[in-house]
């Protein structure tokens, strides 16, 4: 089948019909509007006051711009979701997000773009700070950082930590990050280095009501924002008394204010028109509550620095995996030396997160490996989880050298070894699996889960529960999520992700146990050519040993 396309005949009439057609096109895009951009205003659900911010702001693109914004309100789980799942199918859009949406987001791989942020009324800047809030009387002046730690770990009774949204970043994801990186946790009663703290949500969704409850003692401690801080720092008098029984104690890590950002997948021609809007905004474009006007990001130093910083606060590093390695059968001598130095220093080399099981420090082996030699320029590896049904792997391993043998100990480590990781703990629910290494695995690949409580994180000392298997449901180059279903089935009653707990989840990524397709296919030839081998032999036999017929010629008989 073949296709033409044949050129249609034009009057003089119709040209001209044309041209001003034509014309009529381009006149909106000289004036800077093109109705036919039909874009979704995602916004992350707050209050009423960042709603009328937002028309403002969509108000704006529309006059300036000429796109047909379609407002899109969604709560904070929907939103980071419909930023991680987007696919140029589903259309494009810009989104205003908090700090806390934008970076998880970032994490699980969405594809978006930041455009711009906003100057905020209450700092006058494009970043702000968080602050622990602390009763006075627990304090003989301005506390510092080192001052709450201490008050924290000195109770006798848990401290009560009130917050307002598990997704806020100033009142819970900044403050539960600093509190999980000095070993403070939500718990019974604090264990060894662990130190407990009772964190409770409070039904009204108001910053202002976390003070409140520090300044009259139902609470130990609470986080909250620059604005907040200023309302009760400021003449208004039943502000100010409040605030007069309190301590402000200020987080380290700056977050950055609000973002407007865009799918990745949007024009650009798009994007150079919304970022010249925005930078030619005025200094009070939007002037509701803390939005003064739009910048854009590229023009925010301290924004772009807030967000690195959180970034690395937030981003989940492979937590260090324990490797006890042993002789086979308690077997000694130099060669036994030597395979396990090379094995030893495969551990140490490989960049990964198994270290050296050191019996003196380390609690807890999550793996054990022996080895023994085979024969000459030949060893067996075999490694185990203990205490788990996962079954032993064996690798058949030749060397030239004590270096080929650590450097092909660590290709089997980047390839074949089974690898453990946790469940994330801020998926929002979400049991998933933050990827940090090349190897993959396809969805419906099943994999073993366990509950367990830390004791000693560093000691890598924990109390174990059962094991259960669950699939993975969707897998790219940044998580593996899991089943929900399978979760909540193997995990019962503890299913719930609590980033402040000191109970955790860890997952056995196990590798499959099957060949490669190839070398399979190569294993059938070469047997196929060896049956093929084997019949050809026997026919040759079976010919040479069949007798000529009567009469007949030998060759090179005379006649």
């Amino acid at each position: 089948m073949s296709w033409s396309i044949r050129r249609p005949r034009y009057s003089w009439r119709g040209r001209c019909i044309g041209c001003l057609a034509g014309l009529l096109v381009l006149a909106p895009g000289v004036s800077g509007a093109q109705p036919s951009d039909r874009l979704a205003f995602v916004g992350v659900a707050l209050d009423a006051t960042t709603r009328q911010a937002d028309r403002r702001l969509m108000d704006y693109l529309r006059e300036k711009v000429g796109l047909a914004l379609e407002p899109e309100e969604l709560e904070y789980e929907r939103a980071i979701q419909r930023l991680v799942d987007w696919q140029p199918a589903d259309g494009n859009f810009v989104a205003r997000t908090t700090p806390y949406a934008y970076v998880v987001s970032e994490l699980l791989g969405a594809h978006v773009e930041p455009l711009a942020t906003y100057r905020s009324a209450a700092t006058g800047n494009t970043i702000y700070h968080a602050y622990f809030v602390v009763n006075r009387k627990e304090f003989g002046g301005q506390p510092t950082l080192p001052d709450v730690l201490r008050f924290l770990r000195e109770r006798k009774a848990p401290a009560r930590f009130v917050f307002q949204n598990q997704f806020s970043a100033s009142s819970y994801f900044l403050p539960s990050l600093f509190f999980r990186s000095n070993l403070i946790f939500q718990m019974p009663e604090s264990i060894g280095p662990l130190v407990a703290i009772a964190a409770e949500r409070i039904p009204e969704a108001s910053s202002s009501r976390l003070v409140e409850e520090v300044a009259r003692g139902s609470a130990d401690v609470a986080a909250v924002w620059d604005g907040v801080k200023a309302r009760f720092e400021s003449k208004d008098p039943a502000a100010a008394a409040t605030g007069s029984r309190v301590y402000f104690v200020e987080l380290p890590t700056p977050l950055p204010n609000d973002l407007l950002v865009c799918s990745s997948g949007l024009d650009p021609q798009i994007k150079k028109r919304l970022r010249e809007a925005i930078g030619a905004m005025r200094p009070d474009e939007i002037a509701v509550g803390d939005f003064r006007t739009w910048l854009p990001v590229g023009s925010a130093t301290d924004t772009r620095f807030a967000l690195g910083d959180l970034r690395q606060a937030a981003r989940a590093g492979a937590a260090p995996v324990t490797v006890d390695i042993r002789p086979e059968n308690g077997a000694a001598g130099a060669a036994i030396g030597m395979l396990m130095e090379a094995v030893g220093n495969a551990v140490r080399l490989s960049e990964t997160e198994f270290v050296r099981f050191d019996e003196d420090f380390h609690q807890h082996v999550d793996f054990r490996w022996t080895i023994e030699p085979a024969h000459d320029g030949a060893a067996v590896l075999r490694s185990t989880i203990p205490s788990s049904d996962v079954p032993v792997q064996t690798f058949q391993v030749s060397f030239r050298s004590p270096d080929d043998l650590t450097a092909r100990i660590v290709s089997i480590i980047h390839s074949r070894m089974h690898r453990i990781r946790y469940v994330w703990p801020f998926g929002a629910g979400a049991p998933i699996v933050i990827r940090n290494g090349a190897f993959s695995f396809a969805a419906g690949t099943p994999v073993k889960v366990q509950r367990i409580t830390w004791l000693d994180p560093a000691r890598n000392a924990f109390r174990a529960g059962r094991m259960f298997t669950a699939r993975i449901e969707n897998t790219n180059f940044y998580r593996y999520q899991l089943f929900q279903d399978d979760f909540a089935l193997g995990a019962g009653s503890d299913a719930k992700l609590d980033p402040m707990s000191n109970a955790g989840f860890r997952v056995i990524l196990v590798r499959p146990a099957d060949e490669p397709l190839l070398f399979r296919a190569l294993t059938i030839v070469l047997v196929a050519l060896f049956v093929l081998a084997g019949a050809a032999a026997a026919w040759s036999l079976v010919v040479e040993r069949t007798p000529s017929p009567a009469g007949s010629s030998a060759p090179g008989a005379r006649t």
